[in-house]
């Protein structure tokens, strides 16, 4: 994944959180329901169980490659240039050479033998979940995709309902160049991280330079903007949600990009999307409706690591409500956005049964970041995805 370079992150939040299906209408009650112990006995798995230890521990992770030739090596020093943390790049360019090592081996997972471990075992045992990732332990990847796939279920109406209730300091973060981004920890180890950051190039004349060219924020919600909660312009997901909103007042080049990082045990994915545009109040420093808003680009770019893999390049484009790239007033907007296409690899799908839940592990799906900007200068983003 090529980097764009935009994300120096001033401000942060990072909280832990419990798995839940209802996160977004209980605030403080968040209920565990995956906790449960599979049914199934893993008395005849050892067999299975010692060939899969066997195996992982012939990988020779110096000289072995992933699937694109990359070493080790190299796919550590891609990580970190597209901004994972050492420890992160380290760990992702292992699995993925794990990952494809199994992947051309004829051994599988028998996941209705495996059992699915308790929440408070994987909260207290990190280590031994780690380690048991990298032996092939069918136990502990069996848990780590239920407990993967819940959180991605669950990450985004947490993101949703922890941003709104900090929209006053990701607006003053974001507006003003520094950055801002949120970590919303799971029990099993996953973290849903979304970054955002907001800069402002020259306008393309002197003379654009207008009276009102200064930095200033509010704290917006959307019943007080009337600006709706789901994008204004359709799109190809099936569900999307705003989680923030930006009011500019000022004018000017501005380049506004969204990130979205889910880092877990069995995979990490990243979906970019910055979205370039000029804002003119046209010679109205205070009247609003008379403002207007310019595309210029809609570009991206998306990642994925260990079980992820990209089905098909990132796209990004853009639409407005109107007939062309100007936007005016609060009733007309341009929208810019990334959707990347995933897919679990062969050897890591499992259906529902299997998994003893009640979805099953491997389906398509994409994940969007959206963002839209209408004639006066509010930005929404918005978090999408279609299963």
């Amino acid at each position: 994944m090529r980097k764009f370079g935009l994300f120096f992150v001033a401000g942060a939040i990072s909280l832990s959180l419990p798995f839940s299906t209802q996160a977004a209408a209980t605030e403080n009650k968040l209920s565990v329901q995956y906790d449960q112990q599979a049914t199934a006995s893993n008395k005849d798995s050892s067999a299975t169980e010692q060939q899969l230890k066997l195996f992982s521990q012939s990988i020779d992770y110096k000289n072995a490659v992933r699937a694109d030739g990359l070493n080790k090596e190299q796919i550590v020093k891609q990580n970190l240039e597209d901004g994972m943390n050492p420890q992160d790049a380290e760990y992702y360019a292992k699995l993925d050479i794990l990952v494809n090592q199994f992947e051309a081996s004829d051994l599988t997972f028998d996941y209705a033998k495996a059992k699915i471990l308790s929440e408070e075992y994987v909260r207290s045992h990190p280590e031994e979940m780690k380690k048991g990732i990298f032996e092939l332990n069918p136990d502990v990847w069996k848990t780590t995709l239920v407990y993967d796939y819940k959180a991605r279920a669950q990450g985004e109406q947490d993101t949703i309902r922890i941003q709104n209730q900090n929209k006053e300091f990701l607006a003053k973060s974001s507006i003003a160049g520094e950055g801002s981004t949120i970590t919303i920890k799971y029990p099993n180890g996953s973290r849903l991280t979304t970054t955002e950051k907001l800069e402002r190039e020259a306008p393309i004349d002197p003379a654009e330079l207008e009276s009102n060219d200064s930095l200033s924020t509010q704290s917006i919600t959307a019943s007080s903007t009337g600006y709706s909660m789901t994008p204004r312009i359709a799109g190809p997901w099936s569900d999307a949600s705003s989680y923030n909103l930006i009011e500019m007042l000022y004018s000017g080049i501005q380049s506004k990009s969204y990130e979205s990082r889910w880092s877990q045990g069995s995979s990490n994915s990243t979906v970019i999307n910055v979205l370039k545009f000029q804002i003119k109040n046209n010679g109205y420093a205070t009247a609003r409706q008379h403002w207007s808003t310019t595309f210029m680009s809609s570009t991206g770019d998306a990642g994925g690591n260990g079980i992820i893999a990209e089905t098909r390049a990132p796209v990004s484009t853009y639409s407005t409500n109107t007939s062309g790239k100007v936007v005016f007033g609060p009733n007309q907007v341009l929208q810019g956005y990334t959707q990347a296409r995933f897919e679990s690899k062969a050897k890591f799908k499992a259906d529902a049964q299997a998994l003893g839940t009640e979805f099953a592990a491997g389906q398509l799906f994409s994940q969007y970041a959206i963002q839209e900007v209408d004639g006066t200068g509010f930005i929404a983003n918005f978090v999408g995805v279609t299963n």
